[in-house]
């Protein structure tokens, strides 16, 4: 991921190349496309609170990360489904959701999909090619609760994963969302 983003930073991107942008406005439509969960009784109002505050603070980190060395083209789904080996060589697919925003949200919707004790050794491995802010682990955790919202706001109006969107709305919203409004780390030991 690391190479990936180095070569998004220094890629000249062609003319009138449009992809997503994965920001602030992103980030209220997943929030306001999960509302309906609240009136069908999917998410209860208190969680939908807190998914609301915790995007609140997400927001603010947005506003606050310099776009400079922390935003390009990213993959935007890039897990064990995405890329393949070959060769020794690890090879991204399906860049459906490639578009524009943070490396580090591109990180935390990775870095979701491996078990907590692999996540540490994904930053040091990261780090040896391409740094990372100082706080990189907070912005991140903020990020992977907004990749959650977005999986959230895609499976909200398929009847077949409701069950799934209602466990896992609580989930999040018991486990991760709590500390993450107390500054409390959740990335490394909560799967």
């Amino acid at each position: 991921m690391a190479q990936l983003h180095q070569h998004s930073s220094q890629w000249e991107l062609p003319q009138n190349f449009v992809r997503p942008i994965y920001d602030e406005n992103r980030l209220n439509t997943a929030l306001q496309a999960l509302y309906p969960a609240v009136s069908n009784g999917l998410i209860s109002t208190e969680h939908y609170h807190l998914l609301t505050t915790a995007t609140q603070k997400i927001k603010k980190v947005m506003q606050n990360l310099e776009k400079v060395q922390n935003w390009g083209l990213i993959h935007g789904d890039l897990h064990e489904a995405n890329y393949l080996f070959y060769n020794e060589q690890i090879r991204p697919i399906d860049f459906s959701r490639c578009g524009f925003g943070y490396y580090l949200y591109d990180i935390a919707q990775s870095i979701d999909h491996l078990i907590p004790e692999l996540r540490t050794s994904f930053f040091a491995g990261y780090q040896t090619i391409r740094n990372l802010p100082a706080n990189y682990l907070r912005i991140t955790e903020g990020f992977s609760i907004m990749a959650s919202l977005e999986v959230f706001a895609f499976h909200v109006n398929n009847p077949q994963q409701h069950q799934w969107l209602s466990d896992t709305v609580q989930y999040v919203a018991q486990k991760h969302i709590p500390k993450y409004l107390e500054d409390k780390s959740f990335l490394l030991d909560i799967y």
